[in-house]
């Protein structure tokens, strides 16, 4: 199973109001609600699938090691990319998301 930290929960609500408030340098909105929707919703099913994952990979960022022990990427455009980094708990090997963070946001 997947679980939320609240900080992962936190980031989801930071992504989409960032994702809604993103304009151009003519202030349009660069994404429709609907869009905005979607694609906050896109990460989500990403970060479902990881416990269906079959080798999980260790975190090289050191931004990234600081919350957990793994990340799963994933390449949202050609230039996002976007690393859900999380731990494994428990006999079930559950799978506990602590960060959701972009390579914008990400500094090595």
């Amino acid at each position: 199973m997947v679980f939320y930290s609240q900080q992962s929960q936190k980031d989801f609500v930071r992504i989409f109001k960032g994702l809604i408030n993103w304009k151009t340098k003519y202030n349009q909105p660069r994404m429709t609600y609907a869009e905005v929707v979607e694609y906050r919703n896109d990460i989500y099913r990403q970060c479902l699938s990881i416990d269906n994952v079959i080798f999980h990979h260790k975190t090289t960022y050191k931004d990234h090691k600081k919350f957990g022990q793994y990340v799963f990427s994933y390449k949202r455009t050609s230039r996002t990319i976007w690393y859900i980094i999380y731990d494994i708990e428990g006999n079930n090997n559950d799978v506990f998301i602590k960060k959701i963070i972009n390579n914008y946001l990400t500094i090595e």
